[in-house]
């Protein structure tokens, strides 16, 4: 009988747990022998490929994640507006988010502490420059352009560093944009890079521009989310002290 690597029956066992452990509503992503926990926003609902609705917005999602070198994780909208997309009584969704990585940085397992990566991360945020960073947004919407060529995306106003916590960054930008169905509006955006288990991870929020205040409650909105996908990790035993061998 061929006998099973120590290292991938561990990993067997710890998603065995986990999802005896772990809500229904929990979603998890293996990356680089890593099972990562995701969990929605509050009061947020995941999008389901299985969904005449969901399935074409998921394969936007995941077709333009992987153009630029990440791998789509889950998508989610409020609850009450999926409802309402869903049976027809709103043309397009306002709120939503998703979860991604980066390909390059699957294996990669962060060796420092939550606050170290943080500060790494400000860092870089600041030394890329303005420049360096207008061009990925630029290079990012080009991607989605060519994903879904009968909407009209504008150039975002990227806005930079708009927040941190004990384990994320988060950055802003504003986007204007004509959909399939040739409503106009702005959306607000917030970024974030984000440690789970020592991976790095991506999350984006969404939500119609309208005044400068929306910030401020989108990044209150973000953080919290941040925190529900930390309790999740935590609760699985995974932000472990030291590095994973």
């Amino acid at each position: 009988m061929k006998k099973c690597p120590v290292k991938s029956v561990w990993l067997v066992v710890l998603l065995s747990c986990w999802v005896a452990s772990a809500s229904a509503e929990t979603d998890l992503a293996e990356v680089g022998g890593t099972a990562v926990g995701v969990v929605a926003p509050d009061g947020w609902c995941r999008l389901e490929p299985g969904k005449v609705a969901d399935a074409r917005v998921v394969g936007i999602l995941e077709e333009g994640a992987d153009r630029i070198g990440h791998s789509f994780v889950v998508a989610y909208a409020d609850c009450r507006e999926l409802e309402r997309w869903r049976s027809a009584r709103q043309r397009t969704l306002d709120n939503y988010g998703y979860v991604s990585y980066d390909k390059r940085y699957r294996k990669f397992v962060y060796p420092g502490t939550n606050a170290a990566f943080v500060s790494e991360i400000r860092e870089i945020t600041k030394n890329v420059g303005q420049e360096y960073v207008d061009d990925l947004v630029d290079r990012s919407i080009e991607v989605m352009k060519e994903v879904m060529p009968t909407a009209k995306l504008g150039k975002v106003a990227h806005l930079g560093m708009i927040g941190e916590d004990e384990a994320s960054v988060y950055q802003g930008g504003i986007m204007p944009v004509q959909t399939e169905l040739g409503d106009r509006k702005v959306l607000a955006i917030s970024y974030a890079t984000v440690l789970l288990r020592k991976k790095i991870m991506y999350s984006y929020l969404y939500t119609g521009y309208d005044d400068a205040q929306v910030f401020p409650r989108l990044l209150e909105e973000h953080k919290n989310w941040t925190a529900r996908l930390r309790a999740v990790n935590s609760r699985a035993g995974a932000e472990p002290a030291t590095a994973t061998q």
